[in-house]
């Protein structure tokens, strides 16, 4: 059982950091090190005027980058014994997962909730992502685990400091 409940973790910490650097390298610039500094200004200034800023948190998740990046995520953990769904909820993005066999809940619940203490800077990367990209002012992270029967094992809703 530990070695589906890392596997979960790693999905889920994978999940974040796909989710946040997803937008990070779709829209960065190419950056010419060889302009001098009131060039770098305006080039920064014109990129930033350029880069879409999205509407909400459905917007985000629907964008094409996104979509690619969890229809991967979802294929990847399709043969892990994992289910993965990513969708928007209000000023929220929610990261449910939900196993595929029947798994003793109460173990896995605290084993998740010490591994996701555990990812706190990983969160807060992404949230602060979120805030630049997306146009809320506190966005939100919530996990989700059920069970195969569809029973919450854990959740958790995170928010920035």
């Amino acid at each position: 059982m530990h070695k589906l409940s890392v596997k979960i973790i790693a999905a889920c910490v994978s999940a974040l950091m796909i989710l946040s650097l997803a937008g990070c390298c779709s829209s960065s610039g190419s950056n010419d090190s060889s302009s001098n500094n009131d060039k770098s200004s305006s080039s920064s200034s014109s990129q930033q005027a350029t880069e879409k800023k999205f509407t909400n948190m459905k917007e985000y998740i629907a964008s094409d980058e996104m979509k690619s990046q969890i229809d991967s995520i979802t294929d990847t953990l399709k043969d892990s014994g994992l289910g993965f769904k990513t969708y928007a909820d209000g000023d929220s993005i929610v990261f449910e997962y939900k196993f595929s066999k029947k798994v003793d809940g109460e173990k896995q619940a605290e084993y998740i909730k010490s591994t996701v203490d555990s990812q706190k800077s990983t969160f807060e990367t992404v949230l602060n992502y979120l805030k630049e990209r997306v146009n809320v002012k506190e966005p939100t992270l919530k996990l989700i685990y059920l069970n195969s029967d569809g029973k919450e094992i854990y959740s958790t809703e995170i928010s920035s400091k």
